[in-house]
């Protein structure tokens, strides 16, 4: 199978028999616990419940009383399956942890989250401003099923299908959210889904994640004028990705033309309705997409501001692509190897900005592909290391003991400092004085007991950049 599931991968209830994993959640019953006896939870206390762990989890709250709610275990991860799948915001929450009195019921829950605070506010905006980038490519005077034709064609354009981590297992848990799909344009099919999901509920369109446990996967249902399709950006997508290339298969199709031989969709659950009108079977797509370009666009120029660029490992570089407004526009490198390219914001009049970073020593070309099928490309050559530190390896320090390390600046022009940092506050980082092209850092370890033992990384930030790890400190 070439997809993933949107749940399997991120909720689980150890006690519970469903294709949840198993790392995600957890429960806690007293060993001589009685066999319970538990009475069916009204609809306003079900409600409530789901309200009181929503806001738990929008809140990175560290724990939420449920006691009050009456909640037996089936009824506590359905409640908790819901939310996750309903709110693409949620990107943070890896799991929970419930515990559970002797009469069954399901008495608190606490929550465990993928990143702290701080860093989820950041991933928030990076959410936002690549969700309105999205939402630029929508005219106002659309249709409903025009703006879902434009949602299914960005994410498929846009993001790629996570297929080398998939064929290795080793898939990063932000593929399976909202914020893979939109910021990092790299996801697998439960990505995929809560990004349509979230551009929908911006465009108020009813829409709704499908899922399929003998597929592992999961698409997206979509209402349009009271009447339910099904719609599979994933499935549509090619993997490996091939940039500009995209297909109509599973596009507002009925329940029969989802489960034929060429789609081949089976035995879902969460279809808030059936899918039974087969109007919309037979729609030429292409067609359609052919005659939404000439309503709503003006022109299908394409120009870049850059015809070649140098840069440093590390260092990063915005560039502004013209397009006609509404456009769907997608800029990558040929080799994913040498350099990285997001979509900073879209602007109305089809000003497009994007960021390029370098990460390896080498050479490839940034292709920029339009919706109109016009492309074009710039050569980028990617040197050395932008900050080149005299200290790699490990270093070794004892409580309290302070170390101090050169970091020379490669890179044109007077000195840029990036953000020197350790990854616990066990050692500390802080800048003792600069000359010329290089930095002075100090790095302190903890004069405390738990210091001994541990062990980090000192990195260095580029500005704009991913952060690069210079070389380990261990505390003796």
């Amino acid at each position: 199978m070439k997809k993933r599931p949107i749940v399997s991968a991120l909720l689980a209830a150890v006690l519970l028999t469903s294709s949840w994993s198993p790392a995600a959640f957890a429960a806690t019953i007293p060993a001589a616990a009685p066999q319970p006896v538990v009475q069916q939870v009204s609809i306003s206390n079900l409600d409530q419940a789901k309200d009181a762990i929503h806001q738990a989890l929008s809140n990175m709250s560290e724990s939420v009383q449920l006691g009050q709610y009456g909640l037996t275990e089936q009824e506590f991860s359905d409640l908790y399956d819901a939310i996750l799948r309903e709110d693409p915001w949620l990107f943070y929450v890896e799991g929970c942890t419930f515990h559970v009195n002797r009469s069954g019921i399901v008495v608190d829950m606490i929550p465990r989250n993928t990143y702290d605070p701080a860093t989820v506010q950041t991933m928030r905006e990076e959410l936002t401003q690549s969700m309105q980038a999205a939402l630029s490519c929508i005219d106002p005077n659309m249709t409903a099923t025009e703006k879902v034709v434009q949602v299914h064609n960005y994410l498929a354009l846009t993001c790629a299908y996570d297929y080398e981590n998939y064929q290795t297992d080793t898939i990063p848990r932000s593929s399976y959210t909202a914020y893979g799909a939109l910021v990092s344009r790299r996801a697998v099919c439960q990505g995929y889904s809560l990004a349509f999901e979230l551009l929908m509920q911006q465009l108020g369109i009813p829409c709704a994640i499908v899922e399929s446990d003998p597929m592992n996967h999961a698409w997206n249902a979509v209402q349009l004028d009271g009447t339910w399709y099904h719609v599979d950006v994933t499935w549509d997508d090619s993997a490996p990705d091939r940039p500009g290339r995209y297909s109509v298969d599973m596009l507002l199709t009925s329940d029969m033309k989802a489960g034929n031989n060429q789609n081949q969709h089976r035995n879902w659950e969460h279809m808030p309705s059936p899918a039974y009108s087969t109007i919309l079977d037979n729609m030429d797509w292409r067609q359609f997409i052919s005659q939404m370009e000439t309503k709503y666009r003006s022109n299908t120029a394409l120009t870049v501001d850059t015809s070649s660029y140098t840069c440093k490992k590390g260092s990063t570089y915005v560039f502004k692509v013209n397009a006609s407004p509404n456009q769907i526009v997608v800029a990558r490198p040929v080799d994913s190897n040498v350099a990285r390219v997001k979509l900073l914001r879209a602007e109305t009049d089809g000003s497009y900005y994007f960021q390029l970073e370098g990460l390896q020593q080498g050479n490839t070309e940034i292709e920029i592909i339009a919706e109109s099928g016009r492309s074009t490309r710039f050569p980028l050559t990617v040197q050395g290391d932008l900050y080149q530190s005299d200290t790699t390896g490990q270093l070794t320090l004892n409580p309290g003991q302070t170390y101090y390390f050169k970091l020379t600046y490669n890179g044109s022009g007077p000195l840029v400092l990036p953000y020197v940092s350790s990854g616990n506050g066990i050692v500390g980082v802080k800048l003792a004085k600069t000359s010329g092209n290089y930095a002075i850092y100090a790095v302190t370890a903890a004069a405390t007991a738990n210091a001994s033992g541990t062990q980090t990384y000192i990195y260095a930030t580029p500005n704009g950049g991913t952060p690069v790890p210079q070389f380990s400190v261990r505390v003796a």
